[in-house]
C-alpha cells in the first residue's frame, strides 16, 4: 500500500538575535507553533550559531545560513540591530560547515557550499536595495521566486503612506517578479530549479507614526508566504532533517 506524502507547512529564511533579528530562536518557535506551522528553517547572516536541527516540542526546526557579503551591523535610532551588506545574498541549506568571513564571488561561495554537502538559493532576488545582480552564475540550486519582505516593500512605495502599507501589509504585496517567473521557467527547460517562498523576517523594530513598532511581528512573518514542503513518510520517521532537505532539493 503506498502511503500518502506528508505536507509540511513551513516557513523559510528567519532571523534572530544571531544576526540582525529582532527576537530569539524561543520567540520564532512560539510563535510558529501557534501559527500551525510544521518547520521553520532559521538562516541568520554568516552563522549556524543556533545549531539546531530537530524537534522543538512540535515543531521542527532547521539551521541554515544566510551567507551575506561584506555584512555589518549597525545600530538604528530606535535601538534595533539593522545589516548592511553588498548585493547577492545566498541561502545555504543543509551544508555542514558555517561559510563565514571569506571573500569570495557568488560562484565561488556556491561551489563551497555544494562542496559542503549543501543547497544553495539567490536570496530575494529583486529586494530593493539588495538585489540578485550575478546572473552568470551556474549550479545553484533555485532561488526564491516570492519573498514576503522584499514584496513588501516593492509594494509599499505604491501606497498612499508607510503607515497604510506597515497596517496593511497584505494589501500592498507586489507580486512575484514576472522577470524572474519568466527566467525560472527558461531555466527550467534545461535543469531542475527549485523555487522557494520565503519570509526573510527579522522583526524589525522601526518608528512609525513616531512610535517604535514591530515590521512583521513574528506571527504574521512567518505566514506571509510559506512553503508546502511533501516528505515521503518512511524517510520522514527515520531522519525528519534529512527528509526535509532532500524533498526540497528534488
Amino acid at each position: 500500500m503506498v502511503k500518502e506524502l506528508i505536507y509540511l507547512r513551513s516557513s523559510i529564511h528567519l532571523h534572530t538575535y544571531a544576526s540582525d533579528g529582532n527576537g530569539s530562536i524561543n520567540d520564532i518557535c512560539k510563535a510558529a507553533k501557534q501559527e500551525g506551522l510544521d518547520c521553520i528553517v532559521v538562516t541568520d547572516h554568516n552563522t549556524l550559531g543556533h545549531n539546531i536541527n530537530g524537534y522543538v516540542g512540535n515543531l521542527l526546526v532547521i539551521t541554515s545560513e544566510e551567507i551575506t557579503p561584506q555584512y555589518q551591523e549597525q545600530i538604528t535610532d530606535v535601538g534595533a540591530i539593522k545589516a548592511v551588506s553588498a548585493n547577492n545574498h545566498i541561502l545555504a541549506l543543509g551544508h555542514d560547515k558555517c561559510i563565514r568571513n571569506v571573500e569570495c564571488t557568488p560562484q565561488e561561495f556556491i561551489n563551497l557550499i555544494h562542496k559542503y554537502g549543501g543547497m544553495s538559493f539567490l536570496a530575494h532576488p529583486d529586494e530593493p536595495g539588495h538585489p540578485w545582480v550575478d546572473w552568470g552564475v551556474t549550479g545553484f540550486t533555485g532561488f526564491e521566486i516570492w519573498t514576503y519582505k522584499a514584496a513588501w516593500k516593492r509594494g509599499s512605495v505604491q501606497s498612499p503612506s508607510i503607515t497604510y502599507a506597515w497596517r496593511n501589509p497584505d494589501s500592498v504585496l507586489a507580486d512575484p517578479n514576472k522577470c524572474e517567473i519568466s527566467a525560472w521557467d527558461k531555466m527550467g527547460r534545461y535543469r531542475r530549479i527549485v523555487g522557494l517562498g520565503c519570509a526573510d523576517n527579522h522583526n524589525y523594530v522601526s518608528l512609525i507614526e513616531g512610535v517604535k513598532r514591530a515590521v512583521f511581528s513574528w506571527n504574521l512573518g512567518l505566514t506571509g508566504i510559506v512553503s508546502y514542503v511533501l516528505v515521503e513518510p518512511d524517510e520522514f520517521e527515520r531522519d525528519p532533517v534529512r527528509a526535509f532537505l532532500d524533498s526540497i532539493k528534488k
